[in-house]
């Protein structure tokens, strides 16, 4: 049997997870709907646990600093989180949210950092502005893929913070900026 030997900075020890699953905080500080905000508020939450949605989630966005303790806590090394395009880019492009968005990605990598984890970041975990949706719906419908202006600004102002991963299950890829 051949032994496998991995990196010095190879990760063990962490945990991932989705901005509309841990979230929540759907329509405060400047976040506009997602896809998924539409698709829950319709037949989806018929389907999911009897119209459970993202609302309020695991309150993440209000709650972080206690789930980083925990995370400490639990020996995590790292976080995989994903940033809500709606929450950068309320609009799907144009405008930044600093204060609501950037902010609060921002201060939870500071938050992991602080308590010697790896902040790893999913630029887009399928969670489109509906407003993008919506610009797209015609004959044929396309979903549009993430803006470059979106995944700049988010790799100019938190690169230096986290690991980055351009988008969950499709071709991953992680870049230390």
């Amino acid at each position: 049997m051949q032994r496998v030997v991995f990196d010095k900075d190879f990760l063990w020890g962490g945990c991932a997870t989705a901005s509309y699953q841990v979230e929540g905080a759907v329509e405060e500080d400047g976040r506009k709907p997602s896809i998924w905000d539409t698709f829950c508020e319709k037949d989806g939450g018929a389907i999911l646990n009897g119209g459970d949605n993202g609302n309020v989630a695991v309150d993440q966005y209000h709650k972080y600093k206690d789930d980083v303790s925990l995370m400490d806590e639990l020996g995590f090394q790292a976080y995989r989180f994903s940033i809500a395009w709606p929450r950068i880019i309320p609009e799907g492009r144009g405008e930044v949210n600093q204060a609501g968005g950037v902010a609060y990605y921002k201060n939870l990598c500071d938050e992991l950092h602080a308590k010697g984890m790896k902040a790893v970041a999913t630029l887009y975990h399928w969670d489109l502005p509906q407003v993008c949706r919506m610009r797209a719906a015609g004959p044929t419908v396309k979903q549009p893929m993430p803006s470059q202006p979106m995944q700049r600004h988010a790799m100019s102002s938190l690169g230096g913070l986290m690991w980055i991963c351009g988008s969950h299950s499709t071709n991953l890829s992680v870049v230390h900026i």
